[in-house]
């Protein structure tokens, strides 16, 4: 029934635009359940320091109070596994307070080149009313240490940026807590489990990619995802790219998949010549459990990781691979995909790639990229 209530309100909503990967407007931030933390004093503490001084390389773990307990072993692993790619670990807990204060502790570490958000942190808000008034969640205030953020209203959202802009550092988010789809914790132990499965080699999937560019961006072709892999199966034909065959797709098995296609935070409907060939909804993506470890969603509001069961986590934590989902948590998307792809295929990592590519694209265009996030 949830699956019929979504697609009708999906197809009673016209895409307005040729080029954006519009649908339904998410709820906004007053309707989003507040995170726990922030009616608390700010607050921090180590619960591991990090091994070595690696220059760059940092990578801070920041993990929601309560969290640490539970999942002190798959952390350690996380750490150890972490290390052993070149990096410079320390993990610390979160007991309280603000985006902001977030964002200061982030200011007062040295050496930093990316944090992982794990569990139900502080979220900065933003809004804009270039396509439409719009609030929506984002972490490009956590990556620009530098900049100048402002609320003119004092309502709470973000609404200027200016100075320098360009961040300074990655963020990426682990973070399950809205997911109807199980439990916070497990879902949180199948994660870094699969992580390090994958990591060390343990996690067969296949060495191939897709991208399935729906009617309006047939013209993408790989979208420069063969500068990371040799070879990329494009199906951009208008009559090809159906709900149906993405579903067979999927099924077949691809380690990364670029999707293009019009969407919700819920599902993904794709066009035919004589109009829609279908949704492809959410709780889908555990039916079919495709070998899926690396997803480009330029789908609007995919990664809206506040809203309930968002189709970015439900690649992450409703199949049996998923381990990095890209992309918005607003109407737009990740676009010049090229200078994302290019960093990857040359050796850098995802978050360094996403650095590069929000300072070189995400920064000139709010209205396309300030949603933009890494899951």
């Amino acid at each position: 029934m949830l699956i019929q209530v979504v697609l009708s309100v999906l197809l009673a909503h016209s895409i307005a635009s040729p080029v954006m990967p519009t649908g339904p407007e998410p709820v906004p931030r007053s309707m989003v359940e507040p995170c726990p933390l922030e009616i608390l004093p700010p607050g921090f503490h180590t619960i591991r320091e990090a091994r070595s001084d690696r220059g760059d390389s940092d990578i801070l773990v920041i993990v929601a109070s309560g969290l640490e307990t539970p999942l002190a072993a798959e952390l350690a692993q996380y750490a150890t596994d972490l290390e052993a790619d070149g990096y410079n670990v320390s993990t610390h807990v979160m007991t309280g307070g603000t985006p902001s204060s977030l964002r200061s502790f982030l200011q007062g570490q040295t050496g930093r080149a990316g944090a992982i958000l794990v569990g139900n942190l502080p979220t900065p808000w933003y809004e804009m009313s270039d396509w439409g008034q719009e609030e929506f969640p984002m972490d490009l205030y956590l990556m620009d240490l530098d900049g100048t953020w402002g609320d003119g209203d004092g309502d709470g959202l973000l609404d200027s940026h200016s100075g320098d802009r360009g961040p300074e550092i990655w963020i990426g988010r682990i973070d399950p807590h809205a997911m109807e789809y199980g439990n916070e914790i497990l879902l949180l132990k199948d994660y870094f489990n699969r992580n390090h499965l994958y990591r060390t080699g343990s996690l067969a999937v296949p060495a191939r990619a897709v991208a399935f560019n729906d009617d309006d961006w047939s013209g993408y072709g790989s979208a420069g995802l063969d500068m990371i892999y040799g070879s990329v199966d494009v199906y951009n034909s208008p009559s090809t790219t159906t709900a149906d065959y993405y579903r067979d797709r999927l099924a077949y098995g691809y380690e990364f998949v670029h999707l293009m296609s019009h969407s919700s935070p819920w599902g993904h409907t794709f066009k035919v010549p004589s109009g829609y060939s279908g949704t492809v909804m959410a709780p889908e993506i555990a039916e079919i459990n495709p070998q899926t470890v690396f997803i480009q969603l330029f789908a609007c509001s995919n990664a809206r990781w506040t809203e309930p069961n968002c189709l970015g986590n439900w690649y992450l934590f409703g199949e049996d691979y998923g381990l990095l989902a890209i992309g918005s948590t607003k109407t737009g998307a990740l676009l010049d995909f090229e200078i994302f792809y290019g960093p990857i295929g040359s050796g850098s990592s995802p978050g360094e790639a996403f650095v590069t590519w929000f300072d070189q694209v995400g920064i000139y265009d709010p209205a396309w990229h300030y949603g933009c996030v890494l899951l």
